[in-house]
């Protein structure tokens, strides 16, 4: 027989007392009743029974939702963006679900549907005021959705997902659409609803779009004799039917929508763009109030230099692109173009004697794609894309490019100011095809933490809107057939 020591028995003692005064803290009153939820996985929108019993008869009960808020941890210095991006920031949240009364048995029974909410397993906290008595736990299972369900080439199918559980790091899904790696899919902002569009390509019939959990950045196909193996793999079936293709609007016309100005709330000096968000070349008019009459100012724009894969890295500069005089009620008005610089925020200063700031305010430089040359082309033609407004910072400095749904590779904007041109040789079927660019992320603050979960970074991101700083550009070209 196997001696059990005095040090052992009291450890034992020692973990169970442990044990004893976390479920006191937990739960003042002891574990009280039963409860379960059938079923206990369910999707997003579903109806799902809670029933309890051995509670006081007569006891009104609440039953809250627990969750968690998520959001982009972006670097920042003096209130600004330091161009650093530091993964996520996750905070514990919780929601009223219901109250319900127990009968003279001290039984409840309700039925409730699925909040919209991450993915996972939700604890649903049973209390009497305020005292936890039980808890029961219902896992949010992800469901893949499209529409419509065929079409012509390029055809908008529009992909919703319910039930990402992104606030996991070994639980991040990428789209794939007949097994090649289309880009990831996101839903930080949206508590776990990840909403993107991407076009119909391939022969004409089935294709499959289908979703594979991709922490590591690639898909894990055997994820059903893996510990994960209880994680959903979606799919559905989109068919490629004949007809005139459906053609996205020139490029020009995709760049985001410009932001209009509010008024500052100071009576101090002040500047201000309108719109202050905007693409490269757009009309803007930058006013100043406040000022002493007659004040020679001279007005700056921040920016950054270099790059981060050379020796000389990179540095803050502030570049002067005007000199005004203040009139005399204290104001001026100035009209501006937006640079052809990198993209993402930039500090507008007014400035005295060169050294002394009396006012900044912000402006963004939003992305904007240029048309192609020609969009017949033939087998060993080169296609040329171009793009300005690319940004700097970790965030913003590269994009993800996608050509029929495959993910083919990225490009950076970063040492280049903001303008990036890349060429494709075709080397495509004939007939129509389809490129898409999409946000990214170039890496982490902490570039060491090269097998950090979920490893996004150089990928494309399907859910642009999701993104810090989304964009997102389609192309159409078509390939003609040898010898026309």
């Amino acid at each position: 027989m196997k001696r059990i020591s005095i040090v052992s028995v009291l450890t034992l003692m020692l973990l169970l007392a442990f044990s004893s005064a976390l479920a006191d803290e937990m739960f003042p009153q002891g574990l009280v009743g039963a409860v379960e939820t059938t079923p206990t996985k369910a999707y997003v929108g579903d109806v799902v029974e809670i029933a309890g019993s051995g509670f006081t008869p007569g006891a009104t009960l609440d039953l809250a939702w627990v969750s968690y808020d998520l959001e982009w941890a972006l670097g920042e210095v003096d209130g600004e963006y330091d161009g650093n991006f530091l993964g996520l920031d996750k905070t514990p949240t919780e929601m009223p679900l219901m109250s319900v009364t127990a009968n003279a048995d001290g039984a409840f029974s309700e039925s409730f549907n699925v909040p919209e909410d991450f993915g996972g397993v939700h604890n649903i906290m049973v209390r009497e005021d305020g005292i936890n008595l039980n808890q029961v736990g219902l896992e949010i299972q992800a469901n893949l959705m499209i529409s419509p369900a065929s079409g012509p080439l390029g055809t908008n199918i529009e992909v919703t997902v319910t039930g990402l559980n992104v606030g996991h790091p070994m639980v991040w899904y990428q789209l794939t659409y007949d097994y090649a790696i289309t880009g990831f899919l996101s839903a930080v902002n949206s508590r776990g609803t990840a909403i993107t569009a991407i076009p119909a390509t391939g022969a004409v019939g089935p294709h499959l779009v289908r979703m594979e959990d991709s922490p590591f950045g690639q898909p894990y196909i055997a994820l059903d004799t893996s510990p994960y193996a209880f994680l959903e793999v979606p799919s559905q079936t989109f068919t490629v039917t004949e007809g005139d293709p459906v053609l996205p609007p020139p490029v020009t016309e995709q760049v985001l929508a410009s932001i209009s100005t509010t008024t500052p709330m100071t009576t101090g000096p002040s500047l201000q763009v309108d719109p202050w968000t905007a693409e490269v070349g757009a009309e803007a008019t930058l006013v100043g109030s406040g000022f002493d009459p007659g004040a020679e100012l001279q007005l700056s724009l921040s920016g950054m230099v270099g790059s981060r894969v050379t020796p000389s890295g990179f540095a803050p500069v502030n570049t002067e692109f005007a000199q005004v005089t203040v009139a005399a009620d204290g104001s001026f008005e100035l009209p501006y173009e937006f640079p052809d610089t990198h993209g993402g925020l930039h500090r507008v200063s007014a400035m005295m004697n060169g050294d002394q700031e009396l006012a900044r305010s912000q402006i963004r430089i939003l992305p904007i794609a240029y048309p192609l040359e020609t969009q017949e082309v033939r087998f060993g033609d080169r296609l040329n894309f171009h793009l300005k407004g690319i940004g700097w910072t970790q965030t913003e400095n590269i994009f993800g490019i996608v050509v029929d749904n495959v993910y083919i590779g990225y490009a950076c904007g970063f040492s280049t100011n903001g303008d990036v041109q890349f060429p494709l040789e075709v080397s495509w079927q004939p007939g129509w095809h389809f490129v898409d660019i999409y946000p990214s992320f170039y890496r982490n603050k902490d570039y060491s933490q090269v097998d950090e979960a979920p490893f996004l970074f150089r990928h494309a991101m399907l859910t642009w809107e999701d993104h810090p700083s989304g964009f997102h550009f389609r192309y159409a070209f078509k390939v003609l057939p040898p010898g026309s």
